[in-house]
């Protein structure tokens, strides 16, 4: 996940963060996810609620001379002056250039390109995976299989991902966000691992459970009232 801050359409500042290149599963589109935050640099308020030109670009060098692919494409905040998109779901990602090589990502907004740019790093098993000989003896059905992942905008809605629909409604007496997944009619929070990544401009805390053969998923602000927030989320059925 990137987080992009102090940005607006004349004066984008430098994001910051890390990248996660997304091959969930076999067929799984080849998308590096990107998440930023827009502020006004003047009020320090979020850009919300606007849409914006912005570059994309990954570079061979740090300097940003040799560009390894780039795509150009529209992005809209929401309230918090968020937003979500993927990189290669316009121009389609170059595989071969992951290959251990440096590389450095560049954000415009705009057209303004703020330095400096930002490396593409490991998530730690990526780490393990590149430098593993073997499986260490463990088979297929040792490891949980992912059934549904992406993200679920404030009032409910799917944003992306697969394997699921997405909603709020009210569950035993408190409005919640349910995700009804394609593929199981008996989600029971016991027999499945979820896990739940909120994405606001606030610190919440977070719940999961089952409702009817359902996820249900309930946000909680600092004092302990309910509230909304976008969220990513991946569920796993354990062997």
């Amino acid at each position: 996940v990137m987080v992009a801050t102090g940005a607006q359409a004349q004066e984008p500042s430098a994001p910051t963060g890390e990248a996660e290149l997304v091959t969930i599963a076999a067929g799984a589109p080849h998308w590096i996810h990107y998440q930023g935050q827009l502020f006004n640099p003047n009020t320090n308020q979020p850009l919300a609620n606007q849409a914006f030109n912005a570059r994309f670009t990954l570079y061979n060098d740090r300097n940003g001379q040799s560009v390894a692919w780039r795509e150009n494409k529209t992005i809209t905040t929401n309230v918090d002056g968020l937003f979500n998109t993927q990189l290669g779901d316009t121009t389609a990602l170059n595989l071969s250039i992951f290959d251990g090589r440096e590389l450095y990502l560049g954000v415009a907004i705009n057209n303004e390109e703020p330095r400096p740019l930002q490396p593409i790093v490991y998530v730690p098993y990526a780490i393990w995976s590149r430098n593993a000989d073997s499986l260490g003896g463990f088979g297929e059905r040792d490891f949980a299989k992912i059934i549904a992942y992406g993200f679920v905008d404030d009032d409910g809605g799917r944003e992306s991902g697969r394997g699921f629909n997405s909603f709020r409604a009210v569950v035993g007496g408190a409005t919640v966000y349910v995700i009804d997944f394609d593929d199981i009619d008996d989600y029971d929070y016991r027999e499945y691992t979820t896990l739940v990544t909120p994405a606001c401009a606030r610190p919440v805390m977070v719940g999961t459970g089952s409702s009817e053969g359902d996820l249900v998923v309930d946000i909680w602000d600092q004092n302990g009232n309910r509230t909304q927030c976008h969220f990513q989320f991946m569920t796993l059925r354990r062997e």
